[in-house]
C-alpha cells in the first residue's frame, strides 16, 4: 500500500485542501502501512521490523518486496549479530566498498583487499596484487604453513619435499615448467633419517632469454655431520629439474623451498 497524501490546498483556508475528516483518515491509512512494516513494541520501546516470516528452524524471511538501506544507528558503536551472514545467491555479499571501507578492509565477492593490497586465489594460487604506484611491503609469514602457493605481484613462492633412498647420480627431487620462470631462487635442505647428518644449499637458476635452457650456481652450502649430496639443474622436455646425486645408500629427505620470479 502506498503512502496517502494529505492535500493541504494552495494557501490557509482557502476551501480547496482536504477537509479535516478526509485528512486524518489518510493519517490513519498511512500509521496502518507503516504498523505493517515496523512496530515499537521492541526491547525498551525501540522499533522492530515486522513482516519477517520463519521459513524453517534457522531461516526467516522479509515478506516485503522492493529493497533499502538498512542504517545501524548505537550510542556504544556496537552491532551484535549471532549465527552466520550468508549471502541469498551464489554471486556473493560485498562487504564495504573502496572509498566506504570497515576499517581498512572491505570484501568483494572474487577478493579481499586489506588497504591498497588485494588478495586473490587463481588456480589454486594465493595472489598478492600491489599497485606499482603504491610501495612494495616486506611480507613476514611468521610460522605461516604454506600448502598451496603464494604469488606476490610476478613471484610465487612455494615449498614441497622429496626423499632419496639409494646413492646415485642426478635423482629428481622437483620439476617445474620453463615457462613458470625466469629466474627461480631454491632453499633445499637434506637431512639423512635416524643421524645428525644435515645439508643445507641455496641454488640461484636463470633461464635464458630463448627460454631453452638455464645456468645456475650453487651457494651457502653448510652441514652438520657428514655431507650428503651435491645438487645440479638440468633443462628436460621444457621443465626445469633440480637434481641431487646422494652419497649414501640410505632415506635422505629433502625440503625445497622456493621462489619463482616470471
Amino acid at each position: 500500500m502506498s503512502y496517502e497524501i494529505i492535500n493541504v490546498g494552495e494557501l490557509p483556508n482557502d476551501g480547496t485542501g482536504d477537509p479535516v475528516r478526509v485528512a486524518f483518515i489518510k493519517i490513519n491509512n498511512n500509521f496502518s502501512a507503516v504498523s505493517g512494516t515496523i512496530s515499537p513494541s521492541g526491547v525498551n520501546g525501540s522499533i522492530q521490523f515486522k513482516n519477517v516470516v520463519q521459513i524453517n528452524a534457522n531461516t526467516f524471511s522479509n515478506t516485503l518486496t522492493g529493497s533499502s538501506n538498512f542504517k545501524f544507528i548505537s550510542s556504544t558503536n556496537t552491532l551484535n549479530v549471532e549465527g552466520k551472514i550468508v549471502p541469498l545467491s551464489d554471486s556473493g555479499l560485498q562487504i564495504g566498498e573502496p572509498d566506504k571501507r570497515i576499517s581498512n578492509l572491505y570484501l568483494t565477492s572474487d577478493a579481499l583487499k586489506i588497504g591498497n593490497i588485494e588478495v586473490t586465489e587463481v588456480d589454486n594460487s594465493l595472489n598478492f596484487y600491489i599497485p606499482e604506484s603504491d610501495t612494495k611491503p616486506n611480507f613476514n609469514f611468521g610460522n605461516l604453513v604454506v600448502e598451496s602457493n603464494i604469488s606476490y605481484s610476478n613471484s610465487k613462492f612455494s615449498s614441497t619435499t622429496a626423499t632419496t633412498t639409494t646413492d646415485g647420480d642426478n635423482i629428481i627431487i622437483l620439476s617445474i615448467p620453463l615457462t613458470d620462470l625466469t629466474t627461480g631462487i631454491f632453499n633445499i635442505s637434506s637431512r639423512r633419517f635416524s643421524s645428525v647428518d644435515s645439508q643445507s644449499a641455496t641454488i640461484e637458476v636463470h633461464v635464458n632469454n630463448l627460454g631453452t635452457s638455464v645456468s645456475h650456481t650453487v651457494y651457502g652450502t653448510m652441514f652438520v655431520g657428514n655431507v650428503l649430496t651435491t645438487y645440479d639443474v638440468a633443462v628436460n622436455t621444457g621443465n626445469v629439474e633440480i637434481k641431487v646425486s646422494p652419497f649414501y645408500d640410505a632415506t635422505i629427505n629433502h625440503t625445497i623451498d622456493y621462489k619463482l620470479i616470471k
